[in-house]
């Protein structure tokens, strides 16, 4: 029992940015459905068809694998979801006591945020690269098939509108995340503001900037 009392769990923040994630990722690499699919390529027979849906699939399987590796990998580098557990406690500890004596340095905070918000752009860049790099491939693999006497017009145009539509979808997702993130943070720096205020405002009626 006393070895349960000691684990840490994470903070609901380090949880909402892995939700987030998973509901991101879920969102952009979530297969349409087979009769979507074949409509895409009304002039291919069903065999050619089925094979390319199953390319399409495994495609997309291996981005969300890679993406969640990267992911896992990349927080637990920068330590992103100890910054974010700090940032909760700052937050928790200031709600409870603006005037407590080991307030943590508001600059030290910060720096550690924007730090946070440049990795996770380049993480998501890498995304993006992960996508094109993945689109080639799938064109490689056409023109292959196209070698092997298979009629695969129109399908490079086609590949290149679904990856083409992932990277937008990864965009629109990487402005709303950094838009929440930067709300937060407008959030923590205002009410840093406001308990500095009250600082300085006990500090003057009693002399001392210390509560007593």
């Amino acid at each position: 029992m006393e070895n349960t009392s000691q684990l840490v769990s994470p903070g609901s923040r380090q949880l909402n940015l892995k939700r987030s994630f998973e509901m991101g990722t879920r969102f952009l690499l979530t297969p349409c459905s087979k009769e979507d699919f074949f409509q895409a390529f009304p002039t291919f027979t069903n065999s050619e068809q089925e094979r390319l849906y199953r390319l399409f699939l495994q495609v997309l399987t291996s981005l969300r694998e890679n993406a969640q590796d990267e992911f896992e990998s990349t927080c637990i580098e920068t330590q992103v979801g100890s910054t974010l557990d700090t940032v909760e406690q700052l937050v928790e500890e200031q709600n409870l006591d603006p005037l407590f004596p080991n307030k943590t340095n508001v600059g030290d905070t910060a720096h550690s945020l924007s730090a946070a918000k440049k990795n996770e752009i380049q993480y998501l860049t890498s995304i993006l690269e992960k996508a094109e790099e993945q689109k080639n491939i799938i064109r490689a693999r056409i023109e292959l098939l196209k070698k092997e006497g298979q009629d695969f017009s129109g399908a490079v145009h086609v590949v290149e509108k679904i990856v083409r539509l992932i990277e937008l979808t990864s965009i629109f997702v990487l402005v709303r995340f950094l838009q929440n993130f930067a709300a937060e943070d407008r959030d923590f720096e205002l009410r840093d503001r406001q308990q500095t205020a009250v600082v300085i405002l006990r500090g003057e009626r009693t002399g001392t900037g210390i509560k007593g």
